[in-house]
């Protein structure tokens, strides 16, 4: 399965939504099949943007989680990319040059968009 940056996002957004202290069961976005999210969410945690605790069991048609919550790393990601202007913005330039990007390199776009965005050099 490919790495889809939007769903990152959404989760991301979705999570930081969740009121409860100790995270969230499950994270539901429309459009997106729960092996997508699961998929998403278990290299979001390698990524060191959320913790999750795995629940997936034998005969499972998807991974399952529990206790979802953002990181540090993973509020600090989504402070870049929150705004849908600067995240717009972001994937253009990456998609104008025609590479494929790491998550630190969008990371740093967002940054550096958000500087300009500041008038800060």
């Amino acid at each position: 399965m490919k790495r889809d940056m939007d769903l990152v996002r959404e989760i991301l957004l979705k999570v930081e939504g969740n009121t409860e202290a100790f995270g969230m069961d499950s994270v539901e976005i429309e459009a997106r099949s729960q092996q997508e999210i699961g998929y998403h969410i278990k290299i979001m945690v390698e990524a060191g943007l959320l913790e999750a605790g795995d629940r997936t069991h034998m005969g499972a048609d998807a991974m399952l989680w529990h206790s979802v919550s953002l990181t540090w790393r993973g509020h600090e990601f989504l402070d870049a990319a929150r705004d849908n202007t600067r995240w717009n913005g972001a994937k253009k330039l990456v998609a104008e040059k025609g590479v494929a990007v790491s998550f630190d390199v969008l990371k740093d776009v967002l940054a550096f968009l958000a500087k300009q965005t500041l008038g800060l050099p």
